[in-house]
């Protein structure tokens, strides 16, 4: 499987955490206290929502092929 590349937006709250979304994944994003930890919880947050994605592809659950498009 070849490399995806997703464009990542990191915002920094207002106590200090820091925020971050994917732009090419609706409503995957991560929060955490410290930059290096949002950098994994991103990662982690990319993997669980294509896995997801090809979950709902294999049960019929979408009408399309998102999972070849971004895996």
């Amino acid at each position: 499987m070849g490399t995806t590349k997703f464009t990542i937006k990191i915002f920094q709250e207002q106590d200090g955490s820091f925020y971050a979304e994917v732009l090419e994944l609706p409503w995957c994003f991560t929060t955490w206290e410290t930059i290096d930890n949002l950098k994994n919880n991103i990662n982690e947050a990319i993997e669980c929502y294509l896995e997801g994605m090809k979950k709902d592809v294999e049960q019929k659950a979408v009408s399309f092929d998102y999972w070849t498009q971004y895996a």
